[in-house]
C-alpha cells in the first residue's frame, strides 16, 4: 500500500483534462516562434521557442491555461524582473519576457534550459532519486535566499528534470523576504494554490515556513502521486502514474515510519509543527537517504521478546529411565527362577 498520507487543506488540482488550445509551429508570440510543443502541464502549455531575429537565441515559453492568471503573470513580472538583475544559476532560468496569445491567454518566455517537465517524467524514477530532486530544490531556495528571495508559490510545472537528472527551476512565483507584513492578497497561480500553506490561504504573507510547506507538498506528490487530502492520482493524471506501492514495500518498518514522519512535519497545518525551512527537511532527507534516523524525529521503536526462565521441572535433570523398570524386572526374574525349579523338580519325580 502507498504510505499513509498527512492531512492537509483540500484543495482540488487544476482540471487537466479541459481542452486546451495548442500553438502551432511558427505561431509568433511577438519577438518570439514557437518551435516545438514540448507538453501540457497543471499549469498549462510549455513550447520551445526562438527569437525571430536570431534563431540561436532558444527558450523556454510557457502558456498558461487560465485566463484569469494574465494579470498576475504580467504583473509579477514587471515587479520581480528588477530584483533578480544579479541572479545568475546553471539550474534556474528566470522570466525574460511576457505577454498574451491572440486567445488572451497569458504567457512568461525564460532562458532555455535542456531537460523536460519533471512531471510525469519523475514517476519513472527510483524513490530515493525523487527524494534526492526534492533535496535539490532545497538547495536552489537556498541561493534565491541568498539573493533576497523567497518562494512566494510553487508550481509543480515549473520545475524541470536535466538531462543528468538535476532539478532545475523556472524561476516564477518568487517575493522578495520581507517585502509584506500582515494579511494582504497576494495573488497566487491556479496551478499552484493546492499547494500553499494554510496561513497564506489566510492571507498571510509567503515566508520561510510557507515555503517548506510547498516543498513538503512536492514531495508527498513525488512519494505518493497525490496531494494530501487529494483522491486524485495527479502525476497518474499525466499519463505515468508513481510507482510507489513497490518502493514503499521495499523499505524497512523503520525506514517507512521515518519517512511518513517527515511527509507530515513538512505539511502540518500548524507552524509550530511544521519544518521551519526547506533546508530543515533537505537535511532530514539526507540523514533518511544514509540510513540515519532524522534527529527531530522520535527514533523508530525496536520489539524485543522477554527472555522466558525455564521452569524447575525444565531446569531439573532428566530421570535414567532404567530406574523405573528395575523392580519390576527383579519380580519377573524372580518368577522365573521359580517357575523353572518346579519345573525340574516335577521331571526328576517322574
Amino acid at each position: 500500500m502507498n504510505a499513509p498520507l498527512p492531512e492537509g487543506p483540500a484543495t482540488a488540482p487544476p482540471d487537466l483534462d479541459s481542452p486546451l488550445h495548442v500553438l502551432p509551429v511558427g505561431e509568433r508570440l511577438g519577438v518570439w516562434r514557437i518551435v516545438e510543443d514540448i507538453q501540457v502541464c497543471a499549469s498549462g502549455h510549455w513550447y520551445r521557442g526562438e527569437h525571430s531575429l536570431a534563431a540561436e537565441q532558444q527558450v523556454a515559453v510557457l502558456v498558461y491555461e487560465q485566463a484569469a492568471d494574465a494579470a498576475l503573470v504580467l504583473l509579477r513580472f514587471a515587479e520581480e524582473q528588477p530584483g533578480l538583475q544579479s541572479l545568475h544559476h546553471v539550474d534556474i532560468a528566470l522570466p525574460q519576457d511576457s505577454g498574451l496569445t491572440a486567445d488572451g491567454l497569458p504567457y512568461v518566455v525564460l532562458r532555455w534550459m535542456d531537460g523536460q517537465p519533471l512531471l510525469p517524467a519523475a514517476a519513472e524514477l527510483p524513490l530515493r532519486k525523487r527524494l534526492e530532486l526534492v533535496c535539490d530544490l532545497c538547495d536552489l531556495l537556498e541561493v534565491l535566499h541568498e539573493h533576497g528571495q523567497v518562494l512566494r508559490e510553487l508550481d509543480p510545472g515549473t520545475l524541470w528534470l536535466s538531462p543528468e537528472q538535476r532539478l532545475r527551476l523556472m524561476g516564477q512565483g518568487l517575493a522578495p523576504m520581507l517585502a509584506a507584513e500582515g494579511p494582504g492578497d497576494f495573488g497566487y497561480s491556479s496551478a499552484a494554490i493546492p499547494l500553499l500553506a494554510p496561513e497564506q490561504l489566510d492571507g498571510q504573507p509567503p515566508h520561510l515556513a510557507s515555503e517548506a510547506y510547498a516543498v513538503g507538498m512536492l514531495m508527498c506528490l513525488l512519494v505518493n502521486g497525490r496531494l494530501p487530502g487529494s483522491d486524485s492520482l495527479i502525476v497518474g493524471h499525466l499519463g505515468a502514474p508513481v510507482h510507489s506501492l513497490a518502493a514503499w514495500v521495499s523499505l524497512s518498518l523503520g525506514e517507512r515510519q521515518a519517512l511518513d514522519a517527515m511527509l507530515s512535519k513538512s505539511t502540518a497545518a500548524s507552524m509550530m509543527e511544521r519544518y521551519t525551512t526547506a533546508k530543515a527537511l533537505a537535511d532530514d532527507i539526507r540523514a533518511w537517504l544514509a540510513g540515519e534516523v532524522p534527529s527531530p524525529l522520535p527514533p523508530t521503536p525496536t520489539l524485543s521478546m522477554p527472555r522466558i526462565k525455564p521452569s524447575r521441572r525444565q531446569a531439573a535433570p532428566p530421570r535414567r529411565a532404567w530406574r523405573r523398570w528395575l523392580l519390576p524386572g527383579i519380580v519377573v526374574g524372580a518368577l522365573g527362577v521359580l517357575g523353572l525349579a518346579l519345573w525340574a523338580m516335577s521331571h526328576l519325580r517322574g
